[in-house]
């Protein structure tokens, strides 16, 4: 009888599902961290890009508050200048308006008023030639008024087209007003 011993181990069987098992873990592993790299990244890279913007809008922010304190402050100061120049030469101009439309004729009316310094332009719609001059008489003898001028008296060539209308001349004056006469709030007197 004989008898086979074999002192030699048996070689077992790899198990490749374990190996399988082990290397999709490992390349799981190795995906789940490039991702985490990337999106940490990536999240770095759009921090980074919003603190610069953010910088950029603060320094914006800061140009345009300097520039609005600015120009506020000089706004203001113009606004103060002015006002206190208005004070110190106060001209009824209301009463100026109103004196000088008392003494229009029945069919007259402005068509501009300027006001500048001492010098009133006005442009006057009249029925004739005959109201314009009516007009300038009663302003030559008026106190306040220094000097008058009938600068122009021309057809109005838009009235002449549309016959209903009552004022087809326009008269142009040129007053030179005295100014110590119309300070304060008393209303100018037509004689």
């Amino acid at each position: 009888m004989l008898v086979d011993i074999n002192l030699l181990q048996n070689k077992e069987r790899k198990n490749k599902a374990f190996l399988l098992l082990l290397g999709f873990l490992i390349v799981l592993v190795g995906a789940t961290v490039f991702g985490t790299f990337y999106v940490t990244s990536q999240i770095k890279e759009d921090i980074t890009q919003t603190e610069s913007q953010i910088e950029k809008v603060q320094a914006e922010r800061l140009e345009l508050q300097e520039l609005l304190q600015t120009a506020g402050i000089s706004d203001f100061q113009k606004l103060e200048k002015t006002v206190s120049e208005l004070k110190k030469y106060p001209i009824n101009s209301d009463g100026l308006i109103r004196s000088t439309s008392k003494l229009l004729p029945e069919n007259g009316y402005f068509q501009s008023f300027q006001y500048s310094g001492d010098q009133l332009v006005l442009e006057v719609f009249v029925q004739d030639d005959m109201d314009a001059a009516y007009y300038l008489n009663h302003l030559a003898q008026q106190q306040w008024i220094n000097a008058v001028k009938l600068l122009t008296v021309s057809t109005n060539n838009q009235q002449q087209q549309q016959e209903e209308q009552a004022s087809p001349y326009i008269a142009q004056y040129d007053i030179m007003i005295n100014k110590e006469l119309l300070r304060g709030d008393k209303e100018v007197e037509v004689q």
